[in-house]
């Protein structure tokens, strides 16, 4: 799915997103410069566990909040500065890329089986 930064202003625009068994829907809103992706990423991941190297189902039900720029952020004439901005080219809103950016970030991390939690 790819929407045109154009279209994005203050009424939300409800935008979903589904590949290999993880979803990420929202909605996103024009806040200024930026445009703020507020949702939801849900379904399950098979990760392995740091620990004792098994592989396991993790199921996703997080809340993400992603700010997004057209082009390189710049962070002069902002008054705050946002900790993370996902930068978008060519004037579109891929929520594909979005998605596996998230998956790729959430398997780089360290993760525990709950066997291996209880320890």
């Amino acid at each position: 799915m790819r929407i045109a930064f154009a279209r994005a202003g203050n009424s939300p625009i409800a935008a979903c997103v589904r590949s290999g068994g993880i979803s990420l829907i929202g909605s996103l809103v024009r806040k200024g410069s930026l445009v703020l992706f507020s949702g939801e990423i849900e379904g399950s991941l098979r990760l392995t566990c740091d620990r004792c190297a098994e592989e396991y189902e993790h199921r996703l039900n997080e809340p993400v909040e992603l700010l997004i720029s057209d082009g390189i952020f710049d962070t002069q004439g902002e008054e705050e500065q946002p900790l993370a901005v996902v930068e978008m080219s060519d004037g579109m809103i891929d929520m594909e890329a979005i998605l596996a950016s998230e998956v790729q970030s959430i398997i780089c991390d360290y993760h525990r089986c709950k066997k291996c939690s209880a320890i």
